[in-house]
């Protein structure tokens, strides 16, 4: 069962009751409601670690579902279809338990009317006309109500003030007024705080506005990252009773804000060092990244960062069991450090991917001096490819400041080189001691991982194209042509088929994205096809010097486009935004025209 995040989800679910590659992707959990997403290879009756008391509902995609207690424990159970389903459990009321409530509310006005018509409380006494209650008391409770959901919670008084005025937030510590997807809202956060112990977590607490009613279901995710980028935090959200998770995005009021709790929890091992609380918007459902934008309308990029925050020692040494469990071993005199655990992702990569490499450290003694670590990458056969000489853990702290017990994590990208074959690589590490640019080896080569790569086949000579360009951008890809597909002519909402022609002419460290755009004649846009080449499968960092890329997109055209003459530009991009540019310094490159007639009714 491939489960993310861990913890909440295995509290939720009874893991024997899902079937073989089960996945749950997302857990958010109070007392009273759970919601989960959950993807199961075949139908199964699901069963919950909740006891099946009445009141318990389930839906399935929003479609109630049967609960059906479990033998012997009692557990909610309830079918689940085969794929990808949205699952909602909440406890309600039922018919006897709302026909006690209304009896108990009955007899405690029957028992308040009683106490009315009495003297005291044991002798009753007869009452004129002029002294009986006037029933105009009893509408007292139902006029206060009024008065204050109809008119005092409209207006500010000295005991409630608006803090959203004019689409602006008063009284939060840092105002902000970032937009994602035009319609997200950032309003504005509390202060971070300036220090923080490994091992503790950091308060985040941000004030959202969601300004058009029924958009997409935004996932909003704060990260803790170094300057390198390397994410340090874990899952930032783990609900309960006193965080509550809010609502979906789509049904938050635009009037209103929500604001949002988190806890960025450093992941085991955190060394010391300064590090940056940095917040990206997703959407839920398709896991695309929105882009920034703040109040002038200027891009911000799809990475915004909301401070920085020093993180210090643990009060206690971390202890090498929370870290992982304890893998290959280095402790290799005079080696003051040894290699407890070690990880890598994915297992299997295509030339030009990143790698990523988590490393686990424990410190013997003292070191005196500052290690690296040498990584190669090899087969069985050929000789050690040397991919890059690393910290163990961080640039900023080097082992020449660890003390003896201290157990630290270490955390790398690596790109795989672009000329790499088909095969099966062996990933291996070497300690060594760098002076000026050099990096002197010491004690054994321990083999980390290994690693199947898939390299692509590659194309070196352009098939026939029905456009010619011949464009460079940034002196790194040169777009050859493109083929239109049904062709330069076709009608409003058809689709149409492009397929742009690369050549690569450097290897790249940046692995960049392809922007397709139709433009009319006053320069708006009005369609875009946006993402790595071809189909994500062939990343610029993948590419050769010469080797030929094909990149197929579809552009859907709008049915109400307008006829006329419209024209189709590319380029290049990173996701800050970032374009290659031209030799003449132009940020994107004509394709060619195609020439649109109106819809067919």
């Amino acid at each position: 069962v491939a489960v993310m995040p861990k913890e909440p989800a295995l509290a939720l679910f009874d893991a024997a009751s899902l079937p073989e590659g089960a996945c749950i992707q997302e857990v958010f959990v109070t007392p009273l409601e759970a919601r989960a997403v959950i993807t199961l290879t075949e139908a199964a009756q699901v069963a919950a670690n909740r006891f099946a008391f009445p009141g318990w509902q389930a839906e399935v995609d929003g479609e109630r579902a049967p609960v059906t207690p479990t033998d012997p424990h009692g557990l909610i159970s309830f079918p689940v279809p085969a794929g990808r389903h949205e699952i909602t459990l909440r406890f309600g009321t039922t018919p006897l338990r709302l026909g006690a409530t209304l009896v108990s509310l009955g007899s405690l006005a029957l028992g308040a009317g009683f106490l009315l018509r009495r003297q005291g409380p044991w002798r009753p006494r007869r009452r004129t006309v002029q002294e009986g209650l006037s029933p105009m008391w009893l509408l007292l409770p139902l006029i206060i109500l009024l008065l204050h959901d109809g008119v005092l919670a409209y207006i500010e008084t000295p005991l409630q003030r608006r803090r959203l005025q004019a689409g602006n937030l008063t009284g939060v510590d840092i105002p902000a007024d970032v937009t994602f997807d035009h319609q997200l809202r950032l309003l504005g956060y509390e202060t971070l705080p300036a220090t923080l112990h490994a091992g503790a977590p950091l308060p985040l607490t941000l004030h959202v506005q969601d300004t058009i009613p029924g958009g997409p279901r935004y996932l909003i995710f704060p990260e803790l990252v170094d300057a390198a980028g390397e994410v340090w935090s874990d899952f930032p959200y783990t609900p309960t009773i006193y965080k509550p998770p809010p609502p979906w995005t789509p049904d938050w009021p635009p009037d209103q804000y929500a604001t949002l709790l988190f806890d960025l929890w450093p992941k085991i091992g955190t060394p010391p060092g300064q590090y940056m609380v940095r917040l990206k918007v997703f959407d839920h459902d398709t896991r695309f990244t929105y882009t920034a934008y703040d109040g002038m309308g200027q891009a911000l990029g799809t990475e915004l960062i909301l401070g920085e925050v020093a993180i210090t020692r643990p009060l206690e040494p971390f202890e090498i069991d929370t870290l992982a469990p304890p893998s290959e071993h280095l402790n290799i005199p005079p080696v003051s450090v040894r290699l407890v655990w070690a990880a890598t992702r994915p297992a299997h990569a295509r030339p030009g991917d990143q790698l990523y490499l988590q490393l686990g450290w424990e410190t013997v003694s003292p070191p005196g001096e500052a290690l690296y670590a040498q990584l190669h990458l090899t087969t069985e056969t050929s000789a050690p490819m040397l991919l890059d000489a690393v910290p163990l853990v961080r640039d900023d702290f080097p082992t020449s400041q660890w003390k003896a017990g201290d157990v630290w994590r270490g955390q790398h990208t690596l790109r795989l080189p672009a000329q790499l074959e088909n095969g099966d690589y062996i990933l291996a590490l070497q300690l060594c001691t760098r002076k000026d640019e050099e990096c002197t080896t010491t004690g054994p080569i321990v083999e980390i991982e290994r690693v199947a790569i898939e390299a692509p086949d590659r194309l070196w000579e352009a098939p026939p194209l029905d456009l010619m360009s011949g464009v460079t951008l940034g002196e790194y890809v040169t777009l050859l042509g493109a083929n239109l597909t049904p062709g330069p002519q076709l009608e409003a909402g058809k689709p149409l088929n492009v397929i742009l022609a690369w050549r690569g002419e450097h290897e790249m460290e940046t692995s960049y994205r392809v922007f397709l755009h139709l433009l009319d004649a006053n320069g708006q846009l009005t369609a875009q096809a946006d993402g790595e080449p071809a189909h994500w499968q062939r990343p610029t960092t993948g590419w050769l010097p010469g080797e030929i890329v094909l990149d197929e997109r579809v552009l859907l055209l709008p049915a109400e486009l307008a006829p006329g003459t419209y024209r189709l530009e590319t380029g290049l991009y990173t996701l800050d935004g970032s374009r290659l540019k031209t030799e003449g310094g132009q940020t994107t490159t004509p394709v060619g025209n195609i020439h649109v007639s109106a819809a067919d009714d």
